[in-house]
């Protein structure tokens, strides 16, 4: 079992090659294409006391130094989980089933978003590529036999902690493309039909579109029509506003939406995250110009007491944001919502920093509601 309540999320470089629509990382954040250096990895096990890191980016593997780390986290004895394209090279898989079988590479969660098109066009070499990724990295990961992450019978639970696919509805909800969302993933199972086990799907938290829009809630519906019918597991990643879905019609991925002023995922095992610049942030989303920048401009520089790091690092962590959220305020939209603040406490800051620039960019009038 990972121990959570020491782990740190680093995005450990911005680059990343693949495009995605709905990605919110600004194309000149990737062009600086920042790496976090080894050296200070290490100081983030040694001096912060990190035992267990998820890895992303940017596109983690397009770091320059992505097998040197993860030889690194072996000879530290540290271990690491990660997103991924799945996009690169057979030398770079080789390296990585090389730490799945030494048991430093715990899980992989592959980004399977947009592998039928690129930019409208269709590119049947991106499906192959990451189709003989997925598969060469699903056997290896299959044929562990001890601990957290063995097979133990339910494929479904197996592939949760170990390999679950990760797709997010994009905000135009890929009514440009081929094939809708439904329809993607169907396509996406027909590919790899007896490893498609389990996937997270995550909404595109870049603005405040996602109030009231039942689009989104029936496709919800529809994606757990079809994992019924094909015998298939999927859990939801980060927010899901209750009011996706028409009023009285509750649905099991809402869930509680509280958390943390409108932030489900702020719990007591929530990782820190660190920028390449050893910044520590709560979300990519969340820094926006209404929202933080930072939560500690340096992990390095905080000024802590004697005793366990995260649990300070926790506490500023949930000061920084409560007194950040509350200072925006939860759109009046949210506020006059029957759900809010009973098991929803608005959506999260991500989404209403994102909206701000958005408006702000185009020169429309910054107010939320």
């Amino acid at each position: 079992m990972v121990d959570t309540h020491h782990q740190l999320t680093l995005y450990i470089n911005d680059a990343c090659s693949k495009g995605c629509s709905f990605c919110f990382i600004p194309d000149e954040v990737k062009a600086i294409d920042r790496e976090m250096s080894i050296p200070m990895l290490e100081r983030l096990i040694d001096e912060v006391g990190a035992t267990h890191f998820q890895i992303q980016g940017g596109e983690p593997t397009e770091h320059s130094q992505f097998k040197e780390i993860m030889h690194m986290f072996a000879r530290k004895n540290v271990t690491f989980h990660m997103l991924s394209a799945l996009l690169f090279s057979e030398s770079m898989c080789d390296t990585i089933i090389h730490h799945i079988n030494a048991g430093t590479c715990l899980a992989i969660h592959p980004n399977c978003a947009e592998l039928d098109e690129v930019w409208g066009k269709e590119d049947k070499t991106r499906i192959e590529r990451w189709k003989r990724n997925y598969l060469r990295i699903y056997e290896a990961m299959f044929k562990r036999t001890s601990g957290y992450y063995a097979f133990r019978g339910d494929a479904t639970q197996w592939a949760h902690n170990n390999l679950s696919l990760c797709y997010t509805i994009p905000q135009n909800l890929r009514k440009n493309k081929s094939k809708n969302c439904v329809e993607y993933l169907d396509w996406l199972r027909k590919q790899i039909p007896d490893q498609f086990h389990m996937i997270r799907i995550g909404l595109d938290l870049n603005g405040t579109y996602l109030l009231h829009n039942y689009e989104v809630g029936d496709i919800l519906d529809s994606i757990h029509e079809l994992a019924q019918k094909a015998g298939f597991g999927f859990f939801m990643d980060c927010q899901v506003p209750h009011c996706i879905n028409r009023p009285g019609e509750a649905r099991p991925w809402h869930d509680d939406q509280t958390g943390m002023q409108g932030c489900i995922t702020c719990t007591d095992s929530k990782g820190i995250e660190v920028m390449p610049d050893g910044s520590v942030v709560h979300c990519f989303q969340s820094q926006g110009e209404i929202g933080m920048p930072n939560v500690i401009p340096n992990i390095f520089d905080f000024d802590y007491a004697e005793g366990d790091k995260w649990p300070q690092l926790r506490a500023e962590h949930t000061r920084r944001y409560v007194e950040t959220y509350d200072k925006i305020g939860a759109p009046e939209t949210c506020q006059q919502c029957p759900h809010f603040q009973v098991d929803c406490n608005g959506l999260c800051m991500g989404c209403l920093a994102q909206q701000h620039d958005t408006d702000k960019a185009n020169k429309i009038e910054v107010t939320i509601i």
